[in-house]
């Protein structure tokens, strides 16, 4: 992802409990989809509740709908 952004390389970013305010991408197009949970202040390297609500909320549309949306700006961008 870090890499991705900064050659330029439009990329939808998928975030858990870390926040991507602080490691998130920067530069570049980018979509960020994150839940921002209450749990995530915890930043424990497994899920203490065993939920993993914070990646599993995420939807496969939401992804799609982020993706389409880069993709449709790179158009317009080529035009």
């Amino acid at each position: 992802m870090h890499i991705a952004a900064a050659v330029g390389t439009p990329m939808v970013a998928l975030f858990g409990p870390s926040n991507p305010d602080e490691w998130g991408p920067r530069g570049g197009e980018v979509e960020v989809i994150y839940k921002g949970l209450d749990c995530r202040i915890c930043f424990h390297p497994t899920c203490l509740r065993g939920e993993q609500n914070c990646m599993q909320l995420i939807t496969i549309d939401e992804v799609l709908m982020a993706a389409a949306r880069l993709m449709g700006q790179a158009r317009l961008a080529i035009r």
